[in-house]
């Protein structure tokens, strides 16, 4: 685009860039500066002057093919950073150094709790081989204490014969098995509430379990790892749905009551990178990624607020952004029906009115050039 610029200015305007920019500065509004600095460094002059501006911009465009060229190239340029910026500021908001898919982050986070999970149930295991199934006699002496107590120990006994093992299961590995039998008792049929027997057996196995953990704490502390690791996946799993273009109605609900906010965050910055990307040439993707209530509420929901304002201070920007761009490309129906309001071309165009001249006197090449200038001082410090 530098070069782009230089070699357009040779062409057409020569020494008419200083009187240019000079007009273009006294065109600005006077809280230039602040415009500036709330639209970022991606801004240009055109942008900061708001509809005034724009008008401009189109007014060259449609009068000059030099001008459309470089006010179109500079717009098209900066359009095509858009998934990137918003990805940027979205990794920010949600602590990440680096995009990965939602099933990236999931398998990080077993790999990372696995060791200590599997240290915490061998040291288990290893204590609880010879337990004293006594201890449990008034649980697993019940009708349905004692089915399923003869069901986990076959089970047992199997899962050592494929695991390798030569000897008898333990007493630990019994009662684990024997626990999932009674949650395989308590659940009821599809879209059916339990009935009393299945309630029974939800309430033995509750009451197993709590026994084995106070007789074994260790067996209780790896399962709490476990359970904490299932947990952070399980957030991350939420904030996913958060960040889908469709955002379930009660999503806000869910977001809040995970425990893991980091991986909630993390879950629905990962789902929007990706909707983003899958779109990244669609026209509009801001508004189709973040404009219904829905998608403004979760990304509320999802996120940190520092990062949450961060994000939608962004996607303001880009709105800007966008209102340039389709300023600039407006169809030809656009740009005669802006001439006969006076707002393109000569004497009485809003580009010429607004620098105090005609746009062919100061040189239509470098109002463009002007118009296109990002965050430079000498325009902006008015």
């Amino acid at each position: 685009l530098a070069v782009l610029l230089k070699n357009k200015f040779k062409q057409t305007t020569g020494p008419l860039a200083n009187q240019a920019s000079a007009r273009v500065s006294n065109a600005l509004p006077a809280d230039a500066s602040s415009r500036f600095a709330d639209l970022g460094p991606d801004a240009m002059v055109m942008d900061v002057m708001g509809e005034t501006g724009r008008a401009m911009a189109r007014s060259a465009a449609n009068n000059n093919p030099t001008a459309r060229e470089i006010l179109e190239t500079a717009s098209t340029e900066r359009m095509s950073g858009q998934t990137d910026r918003l990805g940027d500021v979205l990794l920010k908001a949600g602590g990440m150094d680096e995009v990965k898919t939602v099933q990236e982050l999931m398998d990080g986070i077993h790999k990372a709790n696995q060791p200590a999970i599997k240290k915490s149930y061998d040291k288990a295991r290893s204590l609880g081989h010879d337990m004293d199934l006594e201890v449990f006699s008034d649980i697993l002496g019940t009708t349905i204490g004692a089915k399923a107590l003869n069901q986990g120990t076959k089970l047992a006994k199997d899962r050592a014969v494929l695991n390798g093992s030569s000897g008898d299961p333990s007493m630990l590995d019994i009662l684990d098995e024997t626990k999932k039998v009674l949650d395989g008792m308590a659940q009821p049929a599809l879209g059916m509430r339990p009935d009393a027997k299945q309630q029974l057996a939800m309430e033995t196995a509750k009451q197993l379990r709590e026994r084995v953990d106070q007789s074994l704490p260790e067996y209780g502390g790896a399962r709490a790892l476990a359970q904490r690791s299932a947990k952070q996946q399980e957030a991350v799993k939420t904030g996913a749905e958060g960040g889908k273009p469709r955002v379930p109605a009660d999503y806000a609900r869910p977001a809040a009551d995970v425990e893991f906010p980091d991986e909630r965050s993390q879950g629905y910055v990962s789902q929007k990178i990706d909707a983003l990307e899958n779109r990244r040439t669609t026209p509009g993707v801001v508004d189709a990624m973040f404009g219904s209530k829905r998608q403004q509420q979760a990304l509320s929901a999802s996120l940190p607020e520092q990062g949450a304002n961060d994000v939608k201070a962004q996607i303001a920007r880009e709105r800007a952004f966008n209102a340039t761009d389709r300023a600039l490309k407006g169809n030809s129906t656009t740009a005669r029906q802006m001439a006969e309001m006076g707002l393109s071309g000569g004497a009485g165009g809003a580009a010429g009115y607004a620098l105090g001249g005609d746009v062919e006197s100061m040189g239509v090449g470098a109002a463009a050039g002007a118009l296109a200038r990002r965050g430079i001082p000498a325009i902006a410090n008015k």
